[in-house]
């Protein structure tokens, strides 16, 4: 009898278990050419200092940084994570989103790498009311 209760209190954690998941959504591999920063902190000081121009830009956040490459350019294939915030400059308003970077872009075509993680900006479109 108590193998029996057991069983069937396995059973019920199983099925709450499975219920729980969402189903998995597959994610596209998408390309970009652009900022990448290693924290999310990074990429939101990088909006603020961008004035125009994206070499002056990196090279003070940098040196604030104390690493030449806390933040730099890359052509990379990635796929997107999750948004971490959200900040505007002259330019527009950006989200700051993690993104999975799997391979980098060359003359020769994508170039697969292991995979690391970055932040990087993506500009949100805004809509003339």
């Amino acid at each position: 009898m108590l193998k029996r209760t057991g069983c069937a209190l396995w059973r019920a954690l199983l099925l709450t278990l499975l219920l729980s998941f969402e189903p998995a959504v597959a994610q596209e591999i998408e390309f970009g050419n652009g900022v990448i920063c290693d924290r999310g902190e990074q990429a939101e000081r990088y909006a603020a200092l961008f004035k125009g121009n994206v070499n002056e830009a990196l090279m003070q956040l940098n040196a604030e940084a104390k690493s030449d490459t806390a933040c730099g350019v890359i052509s990379a294939a990635y796929l997107r994570g999750n948004n971490v915030s959200k900040v505007a400059n002259e330019e527009g308003t950006f989200i700051v989103a993690r993104i999975l970077i799997v391979g980098i872009v060359t003359p020769h075509g994508i170039q697969s790498i292991p995979p690391f993680i970055q932040f990087t900006l993506f500009k949100v479109e805004e809509r003339a009311a």
